[in-house]
């Protein structure tokens, strides 16, 4: 895990690793947590948050931001999430991004901050109360079979594309038990590992008001 000075994620993103160590062990690894989608990937999260302490909010409905004197398109949206750590509060918009390996690091790194990109956007568009905005981007790399020297020399080669991706907190989870899935479960065999990167940088900030 990577705190880049923001310690109040810490213990979530801890938490958030035992909690996916523990959605799988359960299952006797006939299934992990990071198959699924965003919504699932964000239940995780609150999931993780919750047990950390801290108080979540998932898919609830909040108010547009202000946009000048433009009318508002729509009365309401949808908040992906809300956390409460400790006096500081948030606000945040997900996404999941599928990243195929073996693949070209600049595409890689591309597509990652066009995700990014667009969560920072879509939580911009929604008023924060005077919480903190975040972007929150859950990455999920994926391989067909492959050998283990193939396997690790992609991961080591995607790890290094995401590592230099800042952000305010990043934090992975691959347990041994979880490299070889699915085995049985699914068709098509490949193996999955799962990022949660939350950005900071210009992009978890303060909101001014009611804005």
């Amino acid at each position: 895990m990577i705190s880049n000075g923001r310690t109040e994620f810490e213990d979530i993103l801890w938490e958030w690793c035992g909690i996916h160590e523990r959605y799988g062990r359960l299952s006797k690894w006939n299934d992990v947590g990071w198959w699924y989608n965003e919504r699932a990937s964000v239940g995780m999260l609150a999931g993780a948050a919750g047990r950390a302490g801290a108080i979540t909010l998932e898919e609830y409905f909040t108010d547009p931001a202000q946009t000048g004197n433009r009318p508002r398109k729509y009365k309401y949206v949808r908040q992906d999430l809300y956390l409460r750590v400790g006096q500081a509060e948030f606000v945040g918009e997900a996404k999941q991004l599928w990243m195929p390996l073996p693949n070209d690091s600049a595409r890689l790194r591309r597509n990652l901050l066009q995700c990014i990109d667009a969560a920072v956007k879509d939580t911009r568009a929604k008023a924060s109360f005077g919480a903190s905005r975040l972007g929150v981007v859950f990455a999920v790399p994926y391989l067909k079979a492959c050998s283990a020297k193939e396997y690790n020399k992609a991961i080591c080669g995607w790890f290094e594309v995401i590592r230099k991706v800042r952000g305010c907190a990043i934090a992975w989870v691959l347990p041994s038990e979880a490299r070889m899935f699915p085995r049985k479960t699914r068709m098509h065999a490949q193996w999955k590992q799962e990022l949660v990167r939350v950005v900071q940088s210009l992009w978890c900030e303060p909101a001014i008001g009611g804005s």
